[in-house]
Order: C-alpha cells, then sequence, then structure tokens
C-alpha cells in the first residue's frame, strides 16, 4: 500500500516537472558592423570631422539618434561620437531612441590634469644632422664649415 502511495505521488510530480520548462535567458546582443571599418564623426553628417574610426570588432553602444534616424549617436572612447546608421546591423531599435539636436553632441567633463614627466636633456656635444623638409646639411663639428 505504501508503494502504491509512492508511485501516485511520483506520477503527479512528473507531468508538472515536465510542464514548466527552465526560463531561457536571452543571448546578450550586439550591433554588427557591416562593412571593414566606418569613420565616427563629431556630429551628425559627413561634413562633421572624423574623431576616429571603428572596426567590426567594436562595441557598439547608441544613445541617440537625429532627427531623421539617418546618423546614430554611440559612445566612443571616453567622449560620444556620430555613425551613419546604414553601416550597421543595430540589434536594438534605433526609431525608439530618443531624438538629439545635431549641435547638443554631449561631452565628457574633462577629469584633473594628468602630470606630464619632464626629464631635462642636455644637448648633445659633437656630430649632428639638421633635417628640413627639402634638405639636409652634415656637420662635423659646431665650428666646421658645412657640406652639401
Amino acid at each position: 500500500m505504501a508503494c502504491l502511495v509512492v508511485l501516485a505521488a511520483m506520477a503527479m510530480l512528473l507531468p508538472l516537472s515536465a510542464q514548466t520548462p527552465p526560463p531561457i535567458t536571452p543571448l546578450p546582443q550586439s550591433s554588427i558592423l557591416l562593412v571593414q571599418d566606418a569613420f565616427v564623426r563629431g556630429g551628425p553628417g559627413e561634413s562633421h570631422i572624423p574623431v576616429g574610426q571603428v572596426v567590426p570588432s567594436s562595441i557598439l553602444i547608441p544613445v541617440s539618434r537625429n532627427a531623421d534616424a539617418t546618423w546614430v549617436l554611440l559612445r566612443y572612447n571616453r567622449g560620444f561620437g556620430w555613425i551613419r546608421r546604414d553601416l550597421v546591423l543595430w540589434a536594438v531599435d534605433v526609431d525608439a531612441l530618443p531624438v538629439i539636436g545635431p549641435n547638443l553632441t554631449p561631452t565628457i567633463e574633462p577629469g584633473p590634469p594628468t602630470a606630464t614627466l619632464f626629464f631635462p636633456t642636455n644637448t648633445p656635444e659633437g656630430d649632428y644632422v639638421h633635417v628640413s623638409a627639402v634638405s639636409a646639411y652634415l656637420r662635423a663639428g659646431p665650428a666646421s664649415p658645412i657640406c652639401a
């Protein structure tokens, strides 16, 4: 009789566990660059200066878009930059991003100044070469005449 009760309890639990599948965790989606490399610009338009470029392995995090959704503002290095929408297969709905004006590209507040190490060096003695864009002059020493 006890065996029958255990079998009946197991028969009731098995269908319940089979009916509730484990929750599916979605894989993180990332945007894919559709070209070999693309410029990131200082504003929404090709007339704005390039501030860098992205390659296919770059992580693209969209923040905003322009009014006609042809350019997307993304986080770039320690700031922001604009990229043409059609150069990227976006993992997010670009049309749902907030609209930002063309002259409102945000800037990151600069951090504290970084100290630059300065090591003074003596002017070298002896032979040296002075090179310009057109020619080079070679001297054997400070009092030597110039030989071309």
